[in-house]
């Protein structure tokens, strides 16, 4: 996990009341796309903010929530 190496994510982490790892090892280009599709999966409801660009990691997360029926609502950053 890159959180539990800062103070912050050490305090994250202690308060968590669940810890999924989704991409175990060191981080790759693939393990935001692997940590939104999990998130995706897990949820009823997505809210992205998100600038509008039609690429990037967050259209691709918006793109793969709308494929898997789930509803987004969208707020702009």
């Amino acid at each position: 996990l890159c959180v539990d190496r800062c103070p912050t994510g050490v305090i994250i982490l202690g308060r968590a009341g669940a810890v999924k790892v989704v991409s175990p090892g060191p981080y790759t280009s693939w393990c935001s796309h692997r940590r939104n599709g999990s998130m995706v999966d897990s949820s009823e409801l997505v809210i992205a903010v998100w600038s509008g660009k039609s690429s990037g990691g967050t259209w691709n997360c918006i793109q793969y929530a709308k494929k898997m029926g789930k509803t987004v609502i969208h707020i702009a950053d």
